[in-house]
């Protein structure tokens, strides 16, 4: 039935139940597997995220999706989303970012304010009355612009910012306002075949009347896999024990002298998912961390204070404000977007190209040569390979 040379026996218990499941997924006529395979590619329900990563064939998905200029291609665009704008008859980038104009500066005095662009109300009536894309119009609309502008480069007006989205996370240092602030930038990676941490990376930056006046990075990585339950725990006490001296020699007093030393701290993530390697490592080895260094646990799992939470996520941070045009906003993609050198001290950019900087590519267009994203590279994380 499968043409396939060899097979292996199954026996299975209800073997009705088994063949009813095989026929509606795979065998009968109206099977999962035939519609989908009869179905043309324009026609199939798909939006592009964290799961294309490891697909084998991500590669056509993105080429095809740059070639028809498919929604899928806006960062944050989520499948709900994506249908909810097909449904209203919005199908590509570009007929979503003529969907509205800029509002005239002078009249309105908000150079940043959008109006529907003219006989197109009723479409934006539709879609601003529909659930889950409604309220995100025109960050949606936003998004769209910058691609045009960065992409396709056609001269379409865009704002690097996402307006009225309130204030960040992140805290302020001024000579009026936390001007001894010591930031701690917080990074973990994991070996997924042992299950455990292999590598801790922290930047500690510490400020005097708001300006930086001192920074010191603390890496402890393990001398291979992480094996055994005790590699890990060693790389954390000595990780721990090394960053929680790092703040305290580098922060500013905010005291007279002979007082006890103070100075607000505050934790930066690049998204959630190292914040939750960090902690459940943490938790696998608490008694000897908390042996050896009591403050981390306790203060990465405090309540937030009224006036501002304990920890900030980058990667939230660049979806609430920011407005790049790249599909997949990962920190290697975002740095490079602003201007970041990875090729200092090394050439970071080719040792660590495969499944990390092979994300880009060329694509001829209507004899027009221009970039696009080869790959699905959402993640921030180093490849364990």
């Amino acid at each position: 039935m499968f043409g396939l040379d060899e097979a292996l026996l199954e026996v299975v218990a209800d073997q009705e139940a088994y063949l009813q499941s095989a026929n509606d997924l795979v065998l009968g006529i109206e099977s999962t597997a035939r519609r989908v395979a009869g179905t043309p590619f324009e026609a199939i329900p798909y939006s592009l995220s964290f799961k294309c990563d490891g697909c084998l064939y991500n590669e056509f998905c993105m080429k095809w999706s740059a070639e028809n200029e498919d929604l899928s291609l806006l960062p944050y665009m989520t499948g709900n989303d994506k249908e909810a704008m097909r449904r209203a008859g919005i199908t590509t980038v570009l007929s979503l970012a003529t969907l509205k104009d800029f509002a005239p500066a002078v009249s309105t005095g908000a150079a940043s304010e959008l109006i529907p662009a003219p006989g197109r109300e009723a479409q934006i009536r539709q879609i601003a009355a529909t659930w889950s894309v409604g309220p995100r119009l025109d960050e949606l609309i936003h998004r769209a612009k910058s691609f045009r502008r960065s992409v396709r480069k056609d001269g379409t007006h865009a704002l690097s910012y996402i307006p009225g989205k309130g204030n960040s996370t992140l805290p302020v240092s001024t000579p009026a306002l936390n001007p001894n602030l010591v930031t701690v930038y917080l990074d973990a990676q994991q070996d997924y075949l042992e299950g455990r941490v292999y590598l801790l990376g922290a930047l500690v930056v510490a400020c005097k009347d708001g300006k930086p006046v001192g920074k010191k990075a603390v890496v402890k990585m393990t001398d291979g896999p992480p094996s055994t339950v005790l590699k890990e725990r060693q790389l954390f006490v000595d990780w721990t024990r090394e960053l929680i001296q790092t703040v305290v020699d580098l922060a500013v007093s905010g005291v007279k002298a002979g007082e006890k030393k103070s100075a607000p701290i505050h934790v930066v993530f690049f998204d959630h998912h190292e914040q939750r390697v960090l902690l459940e490592a943490l938790s696998r080895n608490f008694s000897p961390v908390v042996a050896s260094t009591p403050p981390l646990y306790d203060f990465l799992t405090q309540i937030a204070a009224f006036d501002s939470p304990i920890a900030s996520y980058l990667d939230e941070e660049i979806r609430t404000f920011k407005n790049f045009p790249m599909t997949c906003q990962s920190l290697q993609s975002v740095s490079q977007h602003l201007k970041f050198d990875w090729n200092t001290p090394l050439n970071f950019r080719e040792l660590f190209k495969a499944r990390l900087f092979d994300y880009i590519g060329k694509l001829e267009l209507d004899e027009v040569s221009e970039w696009y994203t080869r790959r699905s590279r959402f993640s921030s994380s180093v490849p364990l390979e």
